[in-house]
């Protein structure tokens, strides 16, 4: 929350990739006030409720009812009995296992069949152009930045992504984009465009 607090500003447009129930939606939509934006997208039947409550008295968020990835169109999508925390794209998802292991519980993923949509789709028919792009997708980081080249190439965000699978792969997406990737020792990597950290680093030596 402290790390979105010094990267959003008011006024901005952030887009949030996995909203759950709401928590940072509204931490956002605070943040960036009244003259801002806050997109959220998440596709679980078990979270929609409750995001669609604990959003409702703030008209800066929009929900988008759709997982995020590489392509447009239905996919299968995996969801949990415990939180709605873990649902994921993959079946397997080896978090899920482990926080049920934790909590001593039996609870299974179930699968449905959501719509998905290409961030660069969505972007491109909104016309809309994020300050800042959140990611939490458990597993799915790697398809949702594949789905999110022209973003990175020329909208240029600022990025916080929780990244639990495949991070040499997400890696190289942000490298081959000159993306910074601040402290890869963290699940939450913060990436910034290499441009602004440069600009930063020149005010600072002034």
């Amino acid at each position: 929350m402290k790390t979105l607090a010094e990267l959003a500003k008011p006024g901005d447009t952030v887009v949030e990739l996995g909203g759950h129930i709401g928590y940072l939606s509204v931490h956002l939509a605070k943040i960036v006030g009244d003259d801002g934006t806050v997109i959220v997208f998440e596709p679980g039947p078990n979270n929609l409720p409750y995001l669609r409550t604990n959003t409702e008295r703030f008209p800066n968020i929009r929900i988008v009812e759709a997982a995020c990835g590489d392509l447009d169109g239905p996919v299968e999508f995996w969801i949990e009995g415990l939180s709605g925390q873990n649902n994921s794209l993959d079946k397997n998802y080896k978090n899920f296992e482990q926080n049920r292991e934790n909590a001593f519980s039996d609870a299974l993923m179930e699968s449905v069949r959501v719509e998905m949509m290409q961030l660069d789709t969505f972007l491109e028919k909104s016309g809309l152009r994020p300050a800042l792009l959140k990611i939490d997708v458990e597993g799915a980081e790697h398809r949702v930045l594949l789905g999110s080249s022209r973003c990175l190439a020329n909208i240029r965000p600022l990025i916080v992504v929780e990244v639990t699978e495949n991070f040499d792969d997400v890696a190289r997406i942000f490298n081959e984009n000159d993306y910074a990737i601040h402290d890869r020792s963290r699940p939450e990597w913060v990436c910034i465009p290499a441009e602004r950290v440069e600009a930063s680093q020149q005010i600072s030596e002034r």
